[in-house]
This record gives structure tokens, C-alpha cells and sequence, in this order.
């Protein structure tokens, strides 16, 4: 099996993951949104622990910035309609971001 340990950027103490996985991935859950993980992952055996891998960081993803430059204004010519307009987030912290206008 593997041993998959993590922490929060590099000033955590290393957590253990469980249950150890028999195969080669794991998807990490319970995590904070918008924080910085290290993680790193060793072989077990009967002979033993291996030693650890090398270690990586990930960002989880965090909710986006507010749009900018919100705008209401009729349509040339409209008497019934109105146009919203709006700039793009000027972070959107790693996801698509999709519109809700209500």
C-alpha cells in the first residue's frame, strides 16, 4: 500500500490520508478552499517503508471576485427592456466562472 501525507503550503505538520491506498491515486476531500497544499507519498511493504517521494503543492479553488463595472441601460429604442453589463472578475481563483443575474 501507499502512504499519502499532506499539510498546508510549508509551515503545516504533515497529516496522514486514510485510508492508505492500494493503487496509484487518491482524491484528497475535507480540504480548505483557496489554500495551498504540499503532499508527498512512500511505498509500504512487508519489507518496510520507502522512502518519501518528492513533494508537490496544489491550490484548491476558492470562490471568484466580484464582477466590475456593473452597468444598466435601455437598448436603443426599447421602452420594455433593459441591458446589464459587466467586466470579468479580475480573479476568478481557477474555475470558469458562470453568471447568475437576478
Amino acid at each position: 500500500h501507499y502512504q499519502v501525507d499532506y499539510r498546508v503550503d510549508t509551515s503545516g505538520s504533515w497529516s496522514r490520508w486514510s485510508p492508505n491506498p492500494t493503487s496509484t491515486s487518491v482524491t484528497l476531500t475535507g480540504l480548505q478552499r483557496g489554500t495551498t497544499y504540499q503532499v508527498r507519498v512512500r511505498a509500504v511493504s512487508d519489507a518496510g517503508k520507502g522512502e518519501w517521494s518528492n513533494t508537490v503543492s496544489g491550490t484548491t479553488y476558492d470562490v471568484p471576485a466580484a464582477p466590475t463595472n456593473l452597468m444598466l441601460s435601455p437598448p436603443s429604442g426599447s421602452c420594455d427592456q433593459l441591458m446589464v453589463t459587466w467586466m470579468t472578475p479580475s480573479n476568478t481563483r481557477g474555475l470558469p466562472v458562470k453568471y447568475k443575474v437576478y
